[in-house]
C-alpha cells in the first residue's frame, strides 16, 4: 500500500534515505537538484531547436519561395530551399564546436594560470 501512495521507494523507504546517515538529506537534496538541472537543460535544448528550426524555415523560405500561385514548390523552389537549409545547418554546427572549442580552452587558460599561481604561493581568496 505505501509504494503505490507514495511512489516507486515506498514512505518507509524515503525515511530510510533521509535518516540512513547524517548526510543523506544533502544527497537527496543534490539528486533533486541534479534532476531539475537536466530537465531544464532538456528544456532549452529543446526549445533551441525550435527556435533554430523556426529561423531556417522563415530564412529560407523568405529567400527561396516566390510563385504562391501553386500549392508545390517547383524545382528551383526546393533545390533553393535544399541548400539553403544545408548551409544554415552546417553554419549552426561550425558556430556550435567553435563556442565549445572557446569555452574548453577558457577552462585549460583558467586552469593553468591557476595552477601557476599555486606554485608560486598564492593563495586564491576564498
Amino acid at each position: 500500500y505505501q509504494r503505490r501512495v507514495h511512489g516507486a521507494l515506498g514512505f518507509s523507504s524515503i525515511l530510510g534515505l533521509l535518516y540512513s546517515e547524517p548526510f543523506s538529506q544533502h544527497k537527496m537534496a543534490a539528486q533533486i537538484e541534479d534532476e531539475r538541472l537536466k530537465d531544464y537543460i532538456q528544456e532549452q535544448e529543446y526549445i533551441s531547436t525550435v527556435k533554430i528550426t523556426n529561423m531556417i524555415a522563415q530564412t529560407c523560405f523568405q529567400k527561396c519561395v516566390s510563385n504562391f500561385k501553386v500549392k508545390d514548390l517547383d524545382k528551383k523552389e526546393t533545390t533553393c530551399v535544399t541548400n539553403c537549409a544545408d548551409k544554415y545547418i552546417q553554419h549552426v554546427i561550425r558556430s556550435t564546436t567553435r563556442f565549445f572549442e572557446e569555452m574548453r580552452q577558457a577552462q585549460i587558460d583558467k586552469a593553468q594560470s591557476q595552477a601557476v599561481l599555486t606554485a608560486s604561493g598564492y593563495k586564491t581568496p576564498q
